[in-house]
């Protein structure tokens, strides 16, 4: 049986070493990269950064954070965000639609990446689109679904004409987010490779 490679588990920023233990502990004892792994409990453990962890390894398990240079303090400072973000209104928390299920998504993206066929289609920028989208994919979740905002007449519903309504708006909402100056990732990648990525993250979403 072939024994995984180990995970690097970049350092939340704000945690102390005990709590950096907890989480190290946890992914020691659990395989991430087992189909089973429950994020659920890992994001107690991770006292709610499930997303912020899970994306942060992902990255780091593919070198996508080594091949495109991607800036590991703007790319914390993101997800960071986009964690606080992840819910329409913070206030009011969403069950469902929350970091947890863009923790779950991604890790599930990553379960078909490492099939054999998918990765020999898959290159660096498609991976690296695949999964930021999978994190993002319901960014700032309302709550309601595409046919609620459309009979309702919601300003979503409105602004995106009716069509792909969540999908156009999380799409938006999570590159409008990426492209703060102190969330920028790919500030260095050449114009075509940000058109390439862009692309591909909005058609995933």
């Amino acid at each position: 049986e072939e024994s995984e490679a180990p995970l690097i588990v970049p350092p939340f920023p704000s945690f102390s070493p005990g709590q950096m233990g907890k989480v190290e502990a946890y992914l020691a004892e659990h395989s991430f990269t087992d189909w089973g792994f429950d994020v659920f409990e890992f994001d107690a453990v991770a006292e709610g950064h499930s997303l912020w962890f899970v994306s942060m390894i992902l990255l780091h398990y593919y070198n996508l954070v080594g091949a495109f240079a991607l800036d590991a303090r703007k790319l914390s400072r993101l997800l960071v965000r986009a964690e606080r973000g992840y819910c329409y209104d913070p206030r009011r928390p969403n069950v469902y639609h929350n970091h947890r299920h863009g923790a779950d998504v991604a890790l599930t993206v990553f379960h078909y990446c490492n099939n054999p066929v998918m990765a020999q289609a898959l290159d660096g920028t498609h991976g690296l689109a695949l999964l930021l989208a999978a994190a993002f994919h319901d960014y700032r979740h309302p709550g309601l679904n595409n046919a609620c905002l459309v009979a309702a007449r919601a300003p979503l519903a409105l602004t995106y004409n009716d069509q792909s309504v969540l999908e156009n708006f999380h799409a938006a909402e999570s590159w409008r987010l990426m492209a703060r100056p102190e969330h920028q990732l790919l500030a260095s990648l050449p114009a075509d490779a940000k058109g390439a990525f862009r692309k591909e993250f909005i058609k995933v979403i």
